[in-house]
């Protein structure tokens, strides 16, 4: 993966020991919002944008620039909990009836465009003209094969963002300790 390697910690815990906690949690999370919009512009620029024209896609179920448009800068819920400052670059599902394969806004299908996918067809065998009444040995129906169509290749585009995180820390450094700096200076 990576191996980054900071140094000045125990500065930084000191210059930031002197703030309050909301304005300590201020700095940090525009520094790291700083940082992150490097990470999510990266992202934005590699993500896929659909072609309806090429693509044979049913009228008003995708629309183009669905994925790009949801990647965004979000505060982390997980260092939240915990009592940390933590900002994330994720794709964001719509709320309440946008949601769903039907929806032009939900990109629910990034993992598939990431990671990419098989294509399936249909059910071959004895029991593919059987209706399927539940899941798994109980129902006393063999599960059904799917014959594979062949294989959609990954288009990454979180992944290779993710090797700016280098820079991303570069830039909450300097962020940081600019908005250290002018904090000291009207103190003093």
């Amino acid at each position: 993966m990576f191996d980054v390697k900071v140094r000045g910690i125990p500065e930084f815990k000191a210059a930031l020991a002197d703030v309050s906690k909301q304005l300590r949690r201020k700095l940090l999370s525009d520094a790291l919002r700083a940082g992150a919009r490097q990470v999510q512009g990266a992202a934005r620029a590699a993500a896929p944008v659909l072609n309806p024209s090429s693509l044979k896609v049913r009228r008003g179920v995708r629309s183009s620039g669905t994925l790009k448009k949801a990647i965004v800068v979000r505060a982390n819920p997980e260092a939240r909990k915990l009592g940390n400052v933590g900002i994330s670059v994720v794709i964001r599902a719509p709320k309440g009836a946008a949601r769903g394969k039907n929806s032009p806004k939900d990109p629910y299908y990034a993992p598939w465009v990431e990671f990419g996918h098989k294509i399936v067809g249909r059910f071959k065998g004895a029991y593919a003209s059987l209706p399927i009444r539940g899941r798994g040995r109980k129902t006393g129906i063999a599960k059904r094969r799917r014959s594979p169509l062949g294989f959609v290749r990954a288009r990454p585009f979180m992944r290779p963002a993710a090797t700016l995180l280098p820079k991303a820390l570069s830039i909450f450094t300097n962020k940081l300790s600019a908005e250290l700096n002018k904090l000291n200076s009207r103190r003093v």
